[in-house]
């Protein structure tokens, strides 16, 4: 409890899951990241100031929409949010242990696309008549990254049987 309380260590742990999803370089070079966390600005040992994560809302108001478009959102959302989740136990053994809604920010963006070749294979009609040359879409952000701890290779094994044992069905 007391590593919590110091709020330097869940800076420390901010910036050990930004190097590890290289979230510096994906903002900067491709405008838009699939998984983010916040920036520490400034830090002490009881007080922590973020970048601000404008624009995003609770991924809990994604998971309440049953609507079509919600669906279809919420499936554009599952991939890079399980392939997070297993970087972030299979590949980097750093966990972060509070994942839960209120932790979890979802920002939608468009993107133009960088190239003639790009934008011309983004110039479709979507069914409802949109034009998609501007692409949407969204940013997972990682919130209160205070908890982290590491699994020792008994806890993955465990956590691996778990994953291959049953087929998913959709």
């Amino acid at each position: 409890m007391h590593l919590q309380i110091d709020l330097r260590n869940e800076s420390n742990h901010l910036g050990q899951f930004r190097n590890n999803f290289d979230c510096k370089k994906v903002e900067e070079v491709q405008k838009r990241a699939k998984v983010s966390f916040p920036e520490p600005i400034l830090c002490e040992s009881k007080c922590l100031v973020e970048d601000f994560m404008g624009d995003s809302r609770p991924i809990s108001e994604y998971l309440l929409d049953e609507s079509a478009t919600g669906m279809s959102i919420r499936r554009e959302l599952a991939g890079p949010l399980l392939q997070a989740f297993l970087k972030i136990v299979f590949m980097d053994n750093f966990v972060h242990c509070d994942l839960h809604p209120g932790n979890i920010l979802v920002r939608k963006t468009e993107s133009s696309p960088s190239t003639l070749n790009s934008w011309w294979d983004n110039v479709v009609w979507s069914d409802d008549g949109r034009n998609n040359a501007d692409v949407e879409s969204y940013t997972i952000a990682f919130l209160d990254a205070g908890i982290v701890t590491t699994l020792n290779d008994n806890d993955q094994q465990n956590l691996k049987d778990l994953f291959t044992s049953q087929p998913v069905q959709w």
